[in-house]
């Protein structure tokens, strides 16, 4: 009993979350007016994304973004009798590396460019996962005070998948992100 207590205390202290190479971390949202494609022509759509933000002690002028981001035909939203319809969909996870560049005070810019695994719902007899990379810009308000606080910004964003039917989704966005 002692040494089980033992490896659970060590393997306790071990586990425990290091902060030592991480210089900030945030959370955030982005919601988006855009269009889907599979194989098919390009359908209007709304799209949400909820990503997390890590930037490093060793590399500060990067950021490293992971995110799950779903966008869904516009339609879908809209008040109407829904019964028996299908509305196509693209949801897909995401890293990416961010390029974040003051531009004054509050100001600043920000570029990612990463890879994507995407899954491809725009035919209800269609689920295809694809790998693929995204692009995104961003022109945001820094409202941070130190190293906590709050960004706002409008921006774009696309990702396309590689294989079989090059599903792709593009979005102009608003996001806004919490640091820590």
């Amino acid at each position: 009993m002692k040494k089980l207590c033992l490896l659970a205390f060590i393997v306790l202290i071990f586990s425990s979350k290091s902060n030592g190479q991480i210089a900030s971390a945030g959370i955030g949202v982005n919601l988006g007016l855009g269009q889907i494609k599979g194989n098919s022509p390009s359908l209007a759509s709304l799209s949400g994304s909820l990503m997390v933000d890590v930037t490093t002690t060793f590399w500060d002028e990067l950021t490293f973004r992971t995110g799950y981001h779903y966008s869904r035909k516009v339609e879908y939203f809209l008040p109407e009798n829904s019964r028996g319809k299908y509305y196509p969909f693209i949801k897909f996870y995401s890293f990416q590396v961010v390029i974040n560049q003051k531009m004054g005070e509050k100001l600043f810019l920000e570029e990612g460019l990463g890879i994507v695994y995407l899954n491809d719902r725009t035919f209800s007899d269609t689920n295809d996962w694809n790998a693929g990379t995204i692009f995104s810009g961003l022109f945001g308000i820094d409202f941070r005070e130190n190293e906590s606080g709050f960004t706002l910004g409008a921006g774009a964003e696309y990702a396309v998948a590689f294989t079989n039917n090059n599903a792709s989704y593009i979005a102009v966005k608003i996001q806004s992100f919490y640091y820590f």
